[in-house]
Parts: structure tokens; C-alpha cells; sequence
């Protein structure tokens, strides 16, 4: 999926979460008050929201959000950094964001609006004892090997490569 699409889907899902329009992707949400709105909106009270004009507030509010999401059980990798945002660094880690916020909203019972791909559901396979006595029973020679790759086992390590006057390329050149 482009990433123009993605952009645009997340303004949609945002809209149809806590009602506000995003314009300008970056500078919308650059304060935090509307990352907080929207994880306030599914875990109510879990963002406190810093009311000033001042950078260090616009940045409370991003960590505020960014602690909220991991407390929810979005992985660390999948939340941006605050320079991602901030500085405008990569639109795609916080769509990133975004998108395993509804994933993990809805696992955790939320059921508003999605957006973004569903959380995988673990799925545990159960093999009787016949299935797992015929699986020990492949062979060795099925499976492939590897070799030993040492510097001694290449051919000469390489030196036939080298560019020396000894090469019979020069030779030819000079006469």
C-alpha cells in the first residue's frame, strides 16, 4: 500500500475516532493534544494532556502518548520515536504507530473503528505421537549440510583475482 494512502486512512481513522480533521499530517499532530485525544478515546484517562504552546509541552504530550501505547501492549518496535514526529523525521514509523495502536486496541477489546492490518491470533499446533515418530524418520541426506567454509577450503583464497604485472592481461599490453 502507498504510503499516500496509508497517510490519508490514518486521517480518516483519527476523524472517525474522536471526531477532528487532520489537515497537515505533521503540524496537526506535532502538539500531541490529538495523539492524547485518541488514545484517551480508547483507554479513557491513560494520556494527561499539556495545554501550552511551548515545546516542552508539545513534547510532554508525545511521550504521554507514547507511554500510553506501550502501556496498551504496542511493541517497541512498532512506536515511533519523538524525532520521528517532532522533527519530521519518518511519516511511516508513526503510521506504523498508529495502525499497532488499532491492533492492539481491538485486542484488548476496544471496538471502535480500525485501521491498518489485524493482530494475528497465536495458533498452536497439537501433532499426535504417529505424525511426530514419522517426521524422525527423515533422513539426514533430505535435510541438505553444510560444508566447512574455512580460508583453507576456497581454492587458493582468492589470489587468482589479484591484479599483479605477473597477469598475462599486462603482458599482452606491453608488446
Amino acid at each position: 500500500m502507498a504510503e499516500q494512502e496509508q497517510l490519508d486512512q490514518a486521517k480518516e481513522w483519527i476523524k472517525s475516532v474522536i471526531g477532528t480533521e487532520i489537515n497537515d499530517f505533521y503540524l496537526d499532530l506535532k502538539d500531541g493534544t490529538i495523539l492524547c485525544n485518541l488514545i484517551n478515546e480508547i483507554t479513557p484517562n491513560s494520556c494527561r494532556i499539556s495545554k501550552g504552546k511551548l515545546p516542552f509541552h508539545q513534547i510532554e504530550n508525545i511521550n504521554q502518548f507514547i507511554s500510553a501505547v506501550k502501556k496498551l501492549g504496542v511493541p517497541n518496535h512498532d512506536i515511533f520515536e519523538l524525532n520521528d514526529l517532532y522533527e519530521q523525521k519518518s511519516l511511516k514509523q508513526v503510521l506504523i504507530t498508529l495502525a499497532a495502536l488499532s491492533r492492539h486496541a481491538a485486542k484488548a477489546g476496544w471496538d471502535g473503528p480500525k485501521f491498518g492490518p489485524k493482530l494475528a491470533d497465536e495458533k498452536k499446533y497439537v501433532f499426535d505421537e504417529a505424525v511426530l515418530k514419522k517426521s524422525g524418520s527423515i533422513s539426514s541426506l533430505q535435510e541438505g549440510h553444510y560444508i566447512d567454509l574455512s580460508f583453507s577450503t576456497l581454492n587458493d583464497g582468492g589470489l587468482k583475482r589479484q591484479i599483479t604485472e605477473d597477469n598475462n592481461y599486462f603482458k599482452n599490453k606491453k608488446n
